[in-house]
């Protein structure tokens, strides 16, 4: 599963997510963006451009404040993608003011179902205040997640086209793990699953960016979902999934 519910998360359906209880107001500027609207917001949006959704994962922190959420689309005819991978949708939100919303562009690897989340790529990044247009934003921010998903797949074309020695994906294993972007204790994982594929690890087996950015992905399952979001997003980060590079 893209998101992991231990750890004081939990996940739940849109139906259960309308029956959490209506989030308080913090402050005169406040203005909470209860979690099903968000995902409303998202999924009409989405079928308005003409996508269907095809799954939806949505996990929640303990005391509900939280919301980590993926939606995986399809269109009749889009370019981004290919019979290996297709589009998603990574968001959070906040209704404490921890955090603000955030919706990245991303692929799912069907073969294993790993997600892909963008870096830099970022559609919509705003706190639940007072003025928050979240149709609109929502409405903006989905043409920048197509645009950013045509830049994603592009990188991720490139991540595949290029051989790299083993001593170049250990030294950025060693990297990405110095730089806390995943705990220590998925290190045996990440070097197992690339170093050491199984025959049905057909996304770890290639020597590439990409076959090594899926051994992350395939450890990073055992993460919860805040902890998964953030990693996927640093994760993106170094390995050059940026709207900068």
């Amino acid at each position: 599963m893209a998101l992991m519910t231990h750890a004081g998360a939990e996940r739940l359906s849109l139906d259960q997510l309308k029956q959490l209880p209506e989030p308080m107001r913090l402050g005169s500027s406040h203005s909470p963006v209860p979690h099903h609207f968000l995902v409303e917001s998202l999924e009409v949006e989405a079928m308005e451009q003409g996508y269907d959704i095809t799954k939806m994962e949505l996990a929640v922190s303990k005391d509900n404040h939280q919301l980590f959420g993926v939606i995986d689309l399809v269109a009749p005819a889009t370019p981004v993608g290919y019979s290996e991978r297709g589009i998603s949708i990574g968001f959070r939100n906040s209704t404490n003011s921890t955090l603000a919303i955030k919706i990245v562009a991303g692929v799912r690897v069907f073969v294993c179902d790993n997600l892909a989340l963008s870096g830099d790529m970022i559609a919509v990044l705003r706190r639940n205040t007072i003025g928050l247009d979240l149709e609109m934003e929502i409405h903006e921010g989905f043409g920048k997640f197509i645009q950013h998903s045509f830049s994603l797949d592009a990188k991720i074309n490139a991540m595949q086209s290029v051989s790299i020695a083993d001593m170049v994906a250990k030294a950025q294993i060693f990297d990405i793990f110095d730089a806390k972007i995943l705990p220590v204790h998925l290190f045996d994982d990440v070097s197992d699953f690339y170093f050491k594929p199984t025959d049905e690890m057909t996304d770890c087996q290639p020597r590439t960016p990409w076959g090594l950015h899926n051994a992350f992905t395939r450890a990073m399952k055992k993460l919860p979902a805040a902890r998964a979001f953030s990693a996927n997003v640093e994760l993106g980060r170094a390995f050059g999934m940026t709207s900068a590079n």
